[in-house]
């Protein structure tokens, strides 16, 4: 982002904070005359007209999937994604499928939850257990621990990302599970960690770089015609196949 920035000609000030501290950093922002705000808020759930009332004036554009904000966003479809994993699981022969998602606070931790239900459900399947975890390591390998001691079969699992995907492999290997031989596993992102995991990870592909390229594209375009009509940019990911994932 900082790159496409420059390449603009606009410098790139980042600001990490607190959701409930949120109107505090907007205002910080407004009082250091920046030009607009990329917002990255996942676990962010407000209106549109508070979320306005916040920047007041500022041009803002969302770097999330937010489907129900007819404000200025880019984001990958997370609807478009967990059905591309779940599908592909079962078009593989699994019909016991486990998952991991995120957090359910966070935006894709909803939509990757509601998705993979709504589509075994849809293919007369019936869910598998699943934990919500955080993004990191150890919360994918505490998840996999609890989703092996509920006794629920599962031959598949879909995890939230790469990240916590690698935790989940651990804690398989430690039940002397082979990946995929007895589990299959299908995470998101496409880190670059992926390809070199052990095995190599079959993974939904989000392109942040393009994400973050287009979201500093959009918010100049806003600068540059105020009164343009908002509108919501989607994009869809690839499916990214390796090693991690095998027939049933």
């Amino acid at each position: 982002m900082a790159l496409a920035a420059r390449d603009a000609g606009y410098d790139l000030l980042v600001t990490m904070t607190e959701i409930e501290k949120l109107g505090v950093a907007l205002g910080n922002a407004a009082a250091r005359l920046v030009d607009g705000v990329i917002m990255h808020a996942p676990s962010l759930h407000i209106s549109d007209e508070r979320l306005l009332e916040l920047c007041g004036g500022m041009p803002l554009v969302r770097r999330d999937y937010v489907p129900d904000s007819k404000l200025a966003w880019i984001g990958f479809d997370q609807l478009y994604a967990t059905r591309m994993a779940v599908e592909y699981l079962i078009q593989l022969g699994h019909r016991q499928i486990a998952a991991i998602p995120p957090s359910l606070d966070l935006i894709n931790g909803h939509w990757r939850h509601t998705i993979w239900r709504e589509t075994l459900l849809r293919h007369g399947l019936q869910p598998g257990p699943l934990c919500a975890a955080q993004y990191t390591f150890r919360a994918g390998y505490e998840a996999m621990q609890q989703l092996l001691a509920s006794g629920q079969p599962f031959t598949a699992v879909m995890v939230g990302s790469d990240t916590m995907a690698l935790g989940a492999i651990r804690a398989l290997r430690e039940h002397g599970l082979r990946i995929p031989a007895d589990v299959s596993v299908i995470s998101f992102d496409n880190a670059e960690l992926a390809a070199f995991m052990e095995p190599p990870l079959t993974t939904i592909d989000f392109n942040f770089g393009q994400q973050d390229a287009m979201a500093v594209k959009y918010l100049i375009e806003i600068l540059n015609n105020p009164d343009m009509k908002l509108h919501q940019r989607i994009l869809l990911p690839d499916l990214v196949v390796r090693e991690s994932t095998a027939l049933n």
